[in-house]
């Protein structure tokens, strides 16, 4: 007999027979038996690669909770009616036989006729990228659709950009098309294309990439940034943090950072993968119980990455707190550093734009320019979360402020940009919530 077959140990042997009868009356290729009552269903396709929709049909089939391809139990279920199921052949399935097994709130079923896998991941062929069309746009253009070339294309293909996917339209093998969003273009940077057969989970061996250049005359524009923080007692006296998409030929890099231990001040340096030059702003060390030390630092003209975004290591003394923060800008000029100023206040009270450092002078000529900041809590309590930003009435302009959600899981830390468009002494303003300890590093590049 060919078929599934529900095993139970409560059936009569006349049950059974009678079923047997019925199954062979009805001569289905097929055949569920189910544990309260006969169940005769068939699948279709009997063979076929991993990604492989398998239909089941039949009666019964309204609460399946779980399916086996011979060992592999990653199969995927579309309970489609009490009379249809849909299994996909999962990623971990092998090439070979593969007996199905379904379970039911009747119990398990196990087919006698076995499913084909033809092929898996590892001897499916790979999507490839030849081009984008475009390969490039202005930061801030409208939505657009997106032209991928290459081959080995399936109709579950999806163009994934960075780590997220797109709305993908399947055209033919050598090509697909994707929607990209607005929001994916707002800033100068560039982005990761890659190809992934959704079925197989196959991806295109080499990503594409996409640039997003900076607007005529827009002036520096901060790209991307990245954050670490941690709390730990092991003595390590490094840390690293990686950009999310690869950094632009020319762009300038910003790093601050925080470190708080109980012994002396901290000696600190930044190097990173691309073998960028770091020049040091300044370091504070307040010389209070906790030992905060602060530091910033910049890295002008870089050569950018092909592929690879680029990763930051901090290097300090033994530790047990520690903050980074990673920017990059580009469209700043080829000396881009204005000004900066740094700031340590223990034990500030409570109170409002009170969190806060040095002006720093931006000359008409220096215009535009871009202002940085981030102001942290470093006692580990909230991070000040208000406060006006940067003052003046002809200061600035595009001033925005967000929250960094730290390892910790409170918003430990404010970081704020400003695009500077005339004249002005600017320095950042936060909000000291309760009394506590803050750091503030500032930077205006041009």
């Amino acid at each position: 007999m060919n078929g599934i077959q529900v095993m139970t140990s409560r059936i009569s042997a006349r049950r059974v027979v009678s079923s047997f009868a019925l199954v062979l009356a009805l001569g289905c290729s097929n055949v569920l038996l189910a544990q309260t009552a006969p169940q005769y269903i068939s699948f279709s396709p009997t063979a076929g690669p991993v990604g492989t929709v398998i239909t089941v049909s039949g009666t019964g089939l309204g609460s399946v909770k779980a399916a086996w391809m011979g060992a592999a139990h990653d199969v995927g279920i579309a309970n489609v009616s009490a009379t249809q199921v849909r299994l996909t052949v999962p990623r971990d399935a092998g090439v070979g036989l593969a007996q199905l097994k379904i379970n039911t709130a009747a119990g398990w079923g196990y087919s006698s006729t076995y499913f084909k896998v033809t092929a898996t991941n590892s001897n499916t062929p790979k999507p490839t990228i030849a081009g984008l069309t475009p390969a490039s746009i202005t930061a801030g253009a409208a939505a657009f659709t997106l032209v991928v070339h290459g081959g080995n294309f399936v109709p579950s293909s999806a163009v994934h950009w960075g780590s997220g996917s797109l709305v993908t339209t399947y055209i033919s093998k050598s090509q697909i098309r994707a929607v990209v969003p607005a929001t994916n273009i707002a800033r100068p940077t560039r982005a990761l294309v890659n190809v992934i057969n959704s079925a197989t989970g196959a991806g295109s061996e080499k990503s594409a990439s996409f640039t997003i250049n900076p607007a005529a005359n827009s002036g520096p524009q901060l790209a991307q940034y990245n954050t670490y923080q941690t709390l730990n007692t092991n003595g390590e006296n490094f840390s690293t943090v990686q950009f999310k998409s690869p950094t632009k030929a020319g762009a300038t890099i910003w790093v601050a950072v925080t470190v708080s231990d109980y012994a002396d001040a901290h000696s600190i340096s930044v190097t990173d993968s691309q073998g960028n030059l770091y020049k040091k702003l300044n370091q504070e060390n307040d010389g209070a119980p906790g030992s905060q030390s602060i530091a910033h630092f910049y890295a002008a003209n870089i050569p950018g990455d092909s592929s690879t975004p680029d990763t930051v290591t901090v290097v300090w003394g033994w530790d047990d707190y520690k903050g980074i923060l990673i920017t990059e800008i580009v469209g700043a000029s080829s000396a881009p550093l204005v000004g900066f100023s740094g700031n340590i206040q223990d034990g500030l009270d409570a109170g409002s734009n009170n969190v806060t450092s040095a002006g720093i002078a931006v000359s008409a000529a220096q215009t535009p320019a871009l202002m940085l900041a981030l102001s942290m809590n470093t006692f580990g309590g909230l991070s000040n979360t208000g406060g006006s930003g940067f003052p003046g009435p002809t200061a600035g302009t595009g001033f925005a402020q967000q929250a960094l959600f730290w390892n910790w899981g409170l918003p430990l830390a404010t970081f704020e940009t400003m695009n500077i468009s005339t004249a002005g002494i600017v320095a950042p303003h936060f909000n000291s919530l309760h009394k506590d300890y803050y750091v503030t590093e500032v930077a205006v590049f041009h």
